[in-house]
């Protein structure tokens, strides 16, 4: 295949990776947020567990390497989440306040 095409599917490929991100992100934010782009109160509720079960705001580290496998899934799910949204960790800690944490008994295990 000549360069020139080679450049031109690659161009093609990349671009067509681009818009299917930019439609993913659009569904994240259509799912989570209100038509001036702030989150819902069910938005809020949600991703406070959300954050909360896949320990998005504090250490994933077990010592056992299966346990700490599976929080490390549940925490690339949170920041995919997080990113698609823009949530930063201000508004990360702000998510669903009064809502238990895990550390009070939530049973998110």
């Amino acid at each position: 295949m000549a360069n020139w095409a080679m450049k031109l599917a690659r161009n093609v490929a990349e671009r067509y990776l681009h818009e299917r991100r930019w439609r993913r992100w659009q569904a994240y934010r259509a799912l989570f947020q209100d038509g001036d782009g702030k989150l819902t109160a069910e938005a809020d509720i949600v991703l406070g567990d959300l954050r909360d079960f896949c320990r998005g705001h504090q250490s994933t580290f077990d010592p056992d390497p299966r346990v700490h496998a599976l929080m490390e899934g549940r925490r690339e799910v949170w920041l995919r989440i997080a990113e698609a949204l823009a949530i930063d960790e201000p508004m990360m800690m702000r998510l669903d306040a009064n809502r238990p944490t895990i550390s009070e008994g939530d049973d998110n295990e």
